[in-house]
């Protein structure tokens, strides 16, 4: 990661607001071309350089940002648009797993996990996100009536209890998406991973649920799961609360 690329300025409505978000540390280091999917390159482990540098510029810097969603097949199209118009490129960039046809399939959610390998090589700051469909709903699901849904309180309840079906359906997709982080890992890319996003609204169906069995549970499992299951220690954990204040109970995840 070359710390140049993170001194840009803002250049677009879309800030990853890094500052007010609450990360729980694990680490990461990096490589050079990508290999194909499946294969490795070794790298030797390193300290978190991102939180390091996070640290080094609070107050008194912000790193400006630009997400790309939808689809997958171009995962760098609104990070394009931005350097065309202001003539560099944003210090981060952003990209999601995703829910909807188009976009889950192999051949393009490997796309984009190339494109943050890119990123990263060329000396950006990498986020991730996963707008997940429901456990209860296969891949790809739809926007309503699918990432924006409700899970009823049995159904949470068998999600967040070792053993359920919900719970061993939820580990089976973070299976899925565990073997793309793993190359990021294997080359180097520290990542801000970003699941369960806004997660103090109830809009999303992981979302809205206070208290030690709620939301943050799921939040806790989920990081269990990658980083003591998988070994995922490239991974920054990202809880990101949404800019209103309806669930204080869901200002932390705990540890």
């Amino acid at each position: 990661m070359k710390a140049a690329r993170t001194s840009r300025s803002l250049i677009h409505p879309l800030i990853c607001a890094l500052a007010a978000t609450v990360a729980m540390p694990v680490c990461g280091c990096a490589s050079d071309a990508a290999p194909t999917p499946g294969s490795t390159a070794p790298t030797t482990p390193a300290a978190p350089r991102v939180l390091a540098y996070l640290r080094s510029i609070g107050g008194s810097r912000t790193v400006a940002g630009q997400h790309n969603k939808e689809p997958n097949s171009t995962p760098a199209a609104a990070t394009d648009r931005v350097a065309a118009i202001a003539g560099r490129r944003p210090a981060l960039w952003s990209g999601d797993f995703l829910f909807v046809a188009g976009s889950v399939e192999p051949a393009n959610r490997w796309t984009m996990v190339y494109e943050a390998k890119r990123e990263w090589d060329a000396g950006a700051l990498v986020n991730l996100m996963f707008h997940a469909c429901p456990p209860t709903q296969p891949e790809p699901c739809e926007w309503e009536g699918g990432v924006k849904s409700t899970l009823t309180d049995v159904q949470w309840t068998d999600l967040v209890t070792e053993g359920g079906a919900l719970n061993s359906a939820w580990k089976q997709r973070l299976d899925v998406i565990a073997v793309y982080l793993q190359y990021l890992k294997d080359n180097g890319v520290e990542v801000l991973w970003r699941p369960h996003h806004e997660m103090n609204q109830g809009v999303f169906w992981w979302g809205g649920r206070p208290g030690t069995g709620g939301t943050a549970r799921l939040f806790q499992i989920s990081h269990d799961y990658l980083v003591k299951g998988k070994g995922l220690t490239n991974l920054i954990w990202v809880w990101d609360v949404q800019d209103f204040w309806t669930s204080p109970g869901l200002a932390s995840p705990g540890s």
